[in-house]
């Protein structure tokens, strides 16, 4: 946000609804770190691994399709919300990053992921994935901040070292799902696709949602409806993309035996009403049923970022129920050595058990945490184009 948008009645509500969430997501991790619930459960990623997860993807999804519109479009009001958008990305970026650590049984012991990196384990790349995109995105937004022209072969260097890094936490993350609901685990290959094209439907609905507080200030009246206009097509096409990748691995899991009782769980058994009513309505047939819309002037800005928040809430659903507790529950009941430990413990944990948990209050929490970065780096930094640094001295 800019120190120009919000008049004093509306930026104190806002603050106060963000650090009331912020407040929920320290009730969670308090209440998380008290009472490990995975000391406890047969299902081990909760939805704090969900959360980190889907915020990691969304801030890549934010920063990714900034440095395409950029680099690949060049328009002018793309260049102006630059700076702007990648400040977005990393503040949504840093809860994800603290939920990591709230996860780690013993955070202090952290560095033990790099002392002993273990090149065959999915989780030891995402701690390196995590910190190289984090630090690529912030080194790219402090060298625009300084003043450095996007066009320089450094900055374009940084953008793409950024973009390629973001990419492959994304794919890896995805995969590391995917491993879970395939048996064997190379049938989940196809959810690296499905989480990179969910991370750009991510980065589109939330600057969709969040631009007319984000932008203003920063581009004029037109400006900001033909910004919103690129969200929603881009919106559209993400969705369509993510809609394919899963038919298309739902077919393929359907043709595996051993992954076709997946497939009838998430079509018409216990996780279908998440399946269809979570994930296909809000974030596949309303935004292809109301953006066109909005694109052809029948519905109102305000329509397209209730759109927007859908999707949001559509894939939050997907990736926490099908691709998270399914996918675990799943692996559980195909792979005999699990199901004889599953039995032994003598635990089964149900949807709703693992939904309505501390961890999800640390979730959601994180998005006021976000919200709450956002606006303070908007009155801190200088995100508008052609304004100079004036409070932080590592900018000066």
């Amino acid at each position: 946000m800019t120190r120009t948008e919000l008049g004093v009645p509306r930026a104190w509500i806002f603050l106060a609804a963000s650090l009331a969430l912020a407040a929920v997501m320290a009730f969670g991790v308090a209440t998380y770190r008290v009472t490990p619930p995975h000391e406890q459960q047969t299902i081990p990623w909760g939805m704090m691994v969900v959360g980190y997860v889907f915020l990691a993807i969304m801030s890549g999804g934010i920063a990714d399709s900034a440095v395409l519109r950029v680099y690949l479009k060049g328009k002018a009001v793309d260049v102006k919300t630059f700076r702007r958008s990648l400040y977005t990305a990393l503040a949504v970026l840093i809860p994800g990053i603290i939920l990591v650590f709230s996860d780690i049984l013993h955070p202090s012991r952290s560095y033990w992921f790099y002392l002993g990196f273990n090149p065959k384990s999915r989780i030891a790349w995402n701690a390196i994935l995590y910190v190289v995109y984090g630090v690529l995105l912030a080194l790219l937004l402090v060298a625009l901040i300084r003043g450095r022209d996007p066009r320089e072969p450094l900055v374009k260097a940084l953008a793409a070292a950024m973009f390629v890094s973001s990419i492959n936490l994304e794919m890896n993350l995805g995969m590391a799902f995917g491993s879970n609901i395939a048996v064997p685990v190379w049938y989940g290959v196809y959810s690296g696709m499905l989480f990179v094209t969910a991370a750009f439907a991510l980065g589109a609905a939330w600057e969709l949602a969040t631009s007319r507080a984000r932008l203003a200030g920063i581009l004029e009246a037109g400006e900001a409806a033909e910004r919103d206009k690129d969200y929603a097509v881009e919106l559209i096409a993400a969705v369509l993309a993510v809609g394919f990748i899963v038919l298309w691995g739902v077919l393929g899991l359907y043709s595996w035996g051993l992954a076709s009782s997946y497939v009838h769980e998430l079509t018409a058994g216990r996780l279908a009403p998440f399946f269809w009513l979570g994930y296909v309505l809000p974030a596949l047939v309303a935004p292809l049923a109301l953006l066109p819309s909005h694109l052809q002037g029948r519905l109102g800005p305000w329509a397209a970022r209730l759109t927007a928040l859908l999707v949001i809430l559509g894939l939050a659903v997907l990736i926490a129920v099908p691709y998270s507790y399914g996918g675990q529950a799943h692996r559980l009941q195909a792979l005999e050595t699990y199901a004889a430990l599953s039995s032994a413990l003598g635990y089964e944990e149900s949807v709703l058990a693992y939904l309505l948990s501390p961890e999800t209050a640390a979730f959601l929490g994180a998005f006021g945490l976000a919200l709450i970065l956002d606006y303070a780096g908007a009155k801190l930094l200088p995100l508008a184009p052609g304004e100079r640094p004036r409070r932080l001295l590592i900018f000066k």
